[in-house]
């Protein structure tokens, strides 16, 4: 079903019993052009070090990694290449006891994690296939961590939405402003309430989250005129942690919204107040404005009712599509779609909020039915105990991945972030009650990394050839160890 064909790869060591460890991981990576002159050589972990080496960049910490023969560079290495290697290893020298051994390999971690929500009907047609019991996924994603640190199992991951925010004004000639209102001044004053604004951060055990970031701002006018905009558009990137329901942090960015509404009209009135009495401006001319603040699904609802709003929505999601289908975002296709709901709407300044691709649920383990504290403990025990390697547990990783879609804790919140989401299930959805029974209880375990994304990507590979082989095999006697 991925609209450009890219499989989930996987492959089943079958045990003698039901209990199963996952392994699993992405296979896609981000470009290479950031490699500049080096870019010929960025597929060829080798061919880099040696250039590199002749020219090295312009870094201390780069320079001492490549005269250190544990590191190894290249687009892909960390990021995911090297935990591909670690599920391969843990699959093949497997030796069937009583545990299953699944590995896994998705597309897309890197854009919309379409290969993670892909495999939840994957996951559980094996199960069923199978008889599969899932103990415990893996996560193989390399981790920043300085080498001789313990090893994290990190045991969940930040949850993310990026609601998008849709203002519109009353357009009017530049020349002659205070006939109308500026969306413009209304985004603005939405991103100056959101920005910065600790109400929206959230707490996962030591770790809080970062306040909302703006990922993107712009008015929607097709070319240039001397109108103020009568639409404009700002998207917010906001993560949290389980505990924090996000359908709350919509309610909160709603707030700032009616708080942005009010203070462009206080400061309307405030430039009239001043005009008029200076005798800058006659009487008369002030106009009274009003705003309406509300979500997108809550619009929807209201104009449910009205005569012909199906079919117009049923060709707006057609319209969304062909948008996407021409290369741009589904950001941007999600900006347009609610710009035309509100377009149907009529009447006058009104801000709208929904929620545009991608989703990213909040998972912890310590918030799922399934107990894997005996499974974690006895790994950290025996990898102490027989190899002298430190591991600990982490709660929570700040960054999102794919174990988002192995269980939900709270179908219900995430039924309700989807249902504000503008776009058509066949460009972006997720199997909510698929992820909710499946409930695979996952960790994020990988060797150390430096610069993902970066011209000095690399992996450390004392982690790669020795420790997490080592760590690997003793999650799957732990897990036989504890099941019986």
């Amino acid at each position: 079903g991925d609209a450009l064909g890219r499989p989930v790869v996987w492959a089943l060591k079958r045990g003698s019993g039901s209990r199963t460890v996952v392994f699993s991981g992405h296979y896609d990576t981000v470009g290479t052009a950031c490699y500049g002159v080096f870019e010929p050589y960025a597929l060829d972990p080798d061919a880099l070090k040696a250039a590199m080496s002749k020219n090295p960049p312009e870094d201390d910490d780069i320079r001492l990694d490549l005269a250190d023969g544990n590191w190894m560079f290249g687009r892909g290495t960390a990021d995911m290449k090297a935990g591909l290697a670690l599920n391969l290893h843990a699959l093949f020298e497997h030796v069937p006891g009583g545990v299953n051994v699944l590995a896994t390999f998705v597309s897309d971690e890197e854009n919309l994690s379409g290969g993670a929500r892909q495999a939840v009907g994957l996951y559980a047609l094996l199960q069923e296939r199978f008889n599969l019991d899932y103990a415990l996924a893996v996560i193989s994603e390399p981790i920043e961590r300085e080498p001789g640190a313990p090893h994290p199992f990190i045991n969940g991951s930040a949850g993310k939405i990026l609601p998008v925010v849709v203002a519109r004004g009353i357009p009017a000639h530049s020349a002659s402003m205070l006939r109308g209102v500026n969306s413009a001044h209304l985004i603005a004053n939405v991103i100056r309430e959101t920005e910065y604004d600790t109400a929206f951060l959230s707490q996962g055990g030591s770790l809080f989250t970062e306040p909302p970031a703006v990922q993107m701002v712009r008015d929607l006018k097709e070319g240039y005129d001397v109108s103020m905009p009568e639409y404009t558009v700002a998207a917010f990137n906001m993560t949290f942690f389980c505990g924090t329901d996000p359908v709350a942090l919509m309610g909160r960015l709603l707030e700032n919204c009616r708080k942005a509404a009010d203070e462009l009209l206080r400061r309307y009135d405030v430039c009239l107040d001043d005009m008029e009495s200076t005798g800058r401006i006659g009487p008369n001319r002030r106009k009274r404005f009003a705003v309406r603040v509300l979500t997108l699904q809550d619009l929807e609802a209201e104009l449910s009712a009205r005569d012909g709003f199906d079919a117009y929505r049923a060709e707006a999601k057609v319209r969304s599509e062909q948008v996407a289908a021409s290369g741009e975002t589904l950001l941007w296709a999600s900006a347009l779609y609610i710009r035309d709901i509100m377009a149907f709407a009529g009447g006058g300044p009104m801000v709208v909020a929904g929620i545009a691709p991608p989703y990213y649920p909040a998972v912890n383990n310590d918030f799922l039915g399934k107990d894997i504290a005996p499974i974690v403990e006895d790994t950290i025990a025996s990898l102490r105990r027989e190899h002298g390697i430190r591991a600990e547990r982490e709660d929570y990783s700040q960054a999102m991945m794919d174990l988002s879609y192995m269980s939900c804790a709270n179908p219900e919140s995430a039924r309700r972030v989807m249902g504000n989401m503008p776009l058509p299930a066949s460009l972006y959805d997720m199997d909510i009650g698929g992820m909710a029974a499946l409930e695979i209880p996952a960790l994020v375990i990988g060797p150390a990394r430096k610069e993902i994304h970066q011209l000095g990507e690399r992996v450390y590979l004392p982690d790669v050839e020795q420790a997490l082989p080592a760590v690997f095999r003793q999650i799957i006697r732990s897990t036989e160890k504890t099941g019986r």
